[in-house]
């Protein structure tokens, strides 16, 4: 079976769901999932929840809990990152502080004072995690939703560790911008498709909410996706899925 650790598994409704989009996707059925977190009583939890849905519905896969990172990471197949430094404490520092000076971000995670202080914390932590999955796991990939994503999977660039950056936020980034900036839908010439498995005829699995097969469903422009060989893999679409049109392979440095 493979296995598919999650490192920062206490956050129930996000990992739950999470979990059931892998378990409905065709060839991912036999999977073990290690749920690793802190707090082992929300992972206890989930792994209670998720056990009765194995068993309402027949399905093959495992599930186990470990407060310990390096026991979730051996023999890992994917690694998943979604956990916070600091807690909500520190979330909240990181937007009241910059507020008091006279920025007021619209969000504390990513951008702006908020996401250099979140980052400042964050980035150490997984340049830690990067080097026991370098040891324990070395040909996993890692999906990151830690955030701020963009600057953490930077600061992974020269890790040697294989690392996609994922966020669920893109899934209305195309329907926003059309709206702030007045260009319809029809006028849109190219769009870059983010995913994180891809097989040969271009059909992707991405997030799980089917939110690109929706927008894309209409769309005459061209799409294309970049992807590591690592992300390539054979796998049976459904019948509402909706290919790339181009799928460019990138050397991974």
């Amino acid at each position: 079976m493979r296995k598919i650790s999650i490192i920062g598994a206490g956050s129930i409704v996000f990992c739950k769901t999470l979990i059931l989009d892998v378990l409905v996707t065709p060839g991912l059925e036999d999977t073990t999932f290690c749920l690793m977190d802190i707090s082992g009583q929300r992972t206890t939890r989930l792994k209670a929840y998720l056990e009765k849905i194995k068993e309402k519905y027949g399905l093959k896969a495992e599930f186990q809990v470990t407060t310990d990172r390096r026991e979730a990471l051996m023999g890992a197949d994917y690694v998943i990152s979604t956990f916070l430094i600091g807690g909500m404490r520190a979330y909240q520092v990181d937007y009241e502080v910059p507020l008091k000076y006279g920025v007021d971000q619209c969000i504390g995670d990513t951008l702006s004072p908020g996401g250099i202080f979140r980052a400042m914390r964050t980035i150490p932590v997984m340049n830690s995690l990067a080097a026991e999955i370098r040891e324990l796991c070395p040909n996993a990939l890692l999906l990151n939703y830690v955030n701020p994503m963009s600057a953490v999977c930077l600061s992974l660039a020269n890790s040697g560790v294989k690392v996609v950056g994922l966020c669920h936020g893109v899934q209305t980034t195309l329907d926003l911008l059309s709206r702030y900036t007045g260009v319809e839908k029809s006028e849109i010439d190219l769009i870059h498709v983010p995913g994180v498995v891809f097989n040969d005829e271009g059909y992707r699995i991405g997030y799980g909410a089917g939110y690109y097969d929706r927008y894309l469903s209409d769309f005459e422009g061209e799409t294309v996706s970049t992807v590591y060989s690592c992300q390539k893999h054979d796998f049976q679409p459904d019948n509402y899925d909706i290919p790339v049109k181009e799928v460019l392979s990138l050397i991974h440095i």
